[in-house]
């Protein structure tokens, strides 16, 4: 080769090397804004890169990110496609694509990439752990399930895991399973609120309302103000028959809040399986003014007019409460047939037609 040649061929690859040289700074000093979350520079300097060098993957992948964080999903996605294009054994470019994609409720799409991410890099576990909330999303439960377990074999302690793989288990009646991955995340996590009360629901659906009303009072410690809880704790209190507690804690709620619904009609079911039919009336008696339509507190008014022989007035709540859903046509039926002045017909049909022409 000729000096000349030489010459230029030297300029050549120094030309190279300074443009490699330059695009690394600038790539490191996206990156740091990137992380900084100055966003608007961050994009500035990776547009410069691609300018430059247009199928730089990283920069694709990063500048897809950007996008995505505001709110420039579809641009994102076909940003990060191209990265893969570019090069298809990032596993972090696959998850950060199926991220997206879970966002925009393509949970299908989200399950293939991560299906990509986690053939790249096996013990990956948040890769597990979001694939199968994206299942979990498709109605999935099964796939779901073998997803968080193969996330908390790699990470057998995170409570994020366990809480999400309990509420999987219950979905399909594993519930003893279900119950023990709650409470250790009570143990993990002593200060969580919602595993709390997710312990005492599954503990009052199976009647078990000593072990409910123990959760109930750990949720109340750590969401004092919770009025919700606190209607919860004091129904739990009432199916344990202690009614005194119960309607206590009822009237503590209403004291902060006078229009609370629930507490106000199950108040008045506590008064009634007191035997204070005078003060149950009344409660059910605000619940109509509250909401007009509360079919359960119509049929608890009415039983209450029943007994006193205001048996007009106390079937006319039946049907008002039948038109707004004949679903409650059996405990109607049941409350009209078991208290006294109850007008009985073995003919069920009879018994509808006559609802249907009732709080017209």
């Amino acid at each position: 080769m000729k000096r000349a040649e030489r010459r230029r061929a030297s300029r050549k690859q120094g030309d190279r090397d300074n443009k490699s040289q330059d695009t690394g700074t600038l790539l490191a000093d996206a990156i740091a804004r990137l992380e900084a979350g100055e966003l608007p520079a961050a994009e500035n300097l990776f547009r410069e890169i691609l300018v430059h060098t247009p199928n730089h993957a990283d920069a694709l992948h990063l500048m897809g990110l950007v996008h995505f964080q505001t709110e420039r999903a579809a641009q994102a996605i076909e940003l990060i496609r191209r990265a893969i294009a570019e090069n298809p054994n990032v596993a972090w470019y696959h998850a950060n694509l199926a991220r997206i994609y879970s966002e925009r409720r393509r949970f299908d799409d989200a399950v293939e990439s991560y299906d990509k991410a986690i053939e790249i890099e096996p013990d990956r576990a948040e890769a597990h752990a979001n694939r199968a909330i994206a299942l979990e999303a498709l109605g999935r439960n099964d796939e779901a399930e073998l997803a968080y377990r193969d996330a908390m074999a790699l990470v057998p302690d995170n409570p994020d895991i366990q809480f999400n793989l309990g509420n999987v288990l219950l979905r399909k009646r594993k519930t003893d399973e279900a119950i023990q991955l709650f409470r250790h995340v009570a143990v993990l996590l002593p200060r969580h609120a919602g595993v709390c009360l997710k312990l005492s629901e599954i503990f009052s659906t199976l009647g078990d309302f000593d072990s409910a009303l123990a959760y109930y009072d750990r949720a109340l410690v750590l969401e004092p103000a919770n009025l919700e809880v606190q209607v919860d704790r004091a129904i739990a209190l009432a199916r344990l028959q202690r009614f005194d507690e119960a309607i206590t804690e009822f009237e503590a709620v209403l004291a902060r809040q006078q229009n609370h619904v629930r507490a106000h009609y199950s108040l008045g079911l506590a008064f009634k399986n007191a035997y204070r039919m005078a003060q149950a009336r009344g409660c059910f008696e605000r619940v109509m003014v509250l909401d007009p339509d509360h079919a359960f507190a119509m049929i608890e008014l009415g039983a209450c007019l029943q007994r006193q022989n205001r048996v007009d007035d106390a079937y006319a709540l039946y049907g008002r409460a039948y038109r707004i859903d004949n679903n409650n046509f059996d405990n109607i039926i049941k409350t009209m047939t078991t208290l006294p002045y109850g007008r009985f017909s073995a003919n069920y049909q009879r018994m509808r037609q006559m609802l249907e022409t009732m709080g017209s």
